[in-house]
């Protein structure tokens, strides 16, 4: 099959994919200032799109920022005020400033920004029975069309939410967390009607359908099943499993698992040690 075959493994950055507009971006927060920044690859034409502040001046907080797939957008988790996260859509647009920074040694150098005007999609929600320690939601995942944003709540539960509209759709995976949320990953299928979501600590794997909130097991509870990835045209999700040895192999299935393809069947020359193939992406063109 021709289109396993262009499969490789790349290693997830802060970004997601480059974005197609000129030249690499990468997004940042300061947690020290309550700043949200962007830049291009190289350090230049960094530019602050965002600022927090919560009551008495303490700087506000966000949570990693994901790129739209065109890079045009960043949605990002904020805290406008202690224990209050909100979903916002940033299109990175707005009047140019310039800021006035002093140093230490007395010199002066400039800062630029955009007086952007995020959108709020959301608040964060779930909190009645958390089964996580940390006080943040999930960070948001694009969907490929840049419709959608899906994201798992304090609760377990995955919420995947409308871009344009805002509605979203609740989808009951908390019974899949075996009490830790970062157990579980959730990648969206190319036309956004499906995802599918793997526990990656206890094992099993599920697709889930976002027009109607069922679940359907795609791979055995206990099954120790590393991080999946969608075909370019959605038949195929590739990913890693272990084997009777402990070594994480990669393996590509049909979406109704009727068919399975061995793409590894690796031996480390080391008996202590094993391999990974982790994070598995799929070429533009499948």
């Amino acid at each position: 099959m021709a289109a396993v075959a262009q499969l490789f493994a790349v290693a997830a950055l802060l970004s997601s994919p480059a974005p197609t507009s000129p030249g690499l971006r990468i997004a940042w927060s300061d947690a020290s200032s309550g700043e949200l920044w962007i830049a291009r690859g190289d350090g230049r034409l960094r530019t602050k799109i965002d600022t927090l502040f919560w009551p008495g001046g303490v700087p506000g907080a966000f949570g990693t920022p994901a790129w739209s797939p065109s890079g045009s957008r960043l949605a990002y988790w904020a805290s406008p005020k202690p224990h209050v996260q909100v979903l916002r859509v940033n299109r990175l647009r707005g009047a140019r400033y310039v800021e006035t920074w002093s140093r230490g040694d007395g010199s002066v150098f400039f800062v630029v920004g955009r007086k952007t005007k995020p959108r709020t999609l959301m608040r964060a929600s779930g909190r009645s029975a958390p089964v996580d320690e940390t006080n943040w939601p999930g960070e948001p995942l694009w969907s490929a069309d840049g419709s959608h944003l899906a994201f798992f709540r304090l609760d377990g539960h995955l919420e995947v939410v409308d871009v344009r509209t805002g509605r979203s759709r609740l989808i009951r995976t908390r019974r899949l967390a075996d009490g830790w949320v970062y157990s579980l990953t959730v990648s969206l299928s190319p036309d956004g009607r499906h995802a599918v979501v793997v526990n990656t600590g206890h094992g099993g794997a599920w697709i889930a359908d976002l027009r109607d909130g069922s679940l359907r097991r795609f791979a055995p509870r206990g099954a120790r099943i590393g991080e999946a990835a969608w075909s370019p045209d959605g038949k195929w999700l590739a990913y890693t499993r272990g084997d009777a040895r402990g070594n994480g192999q990669l393996l590509a299935a049909s979406v109704d698992a009727r068919r399975v393809i061995r793409l590894t069947n690796d031996v480390p020359r080391d008996p202590f040690s094993h391999f990974s193939n982790t994070s598995p992406a799929w070429s533009p063109d499948g």
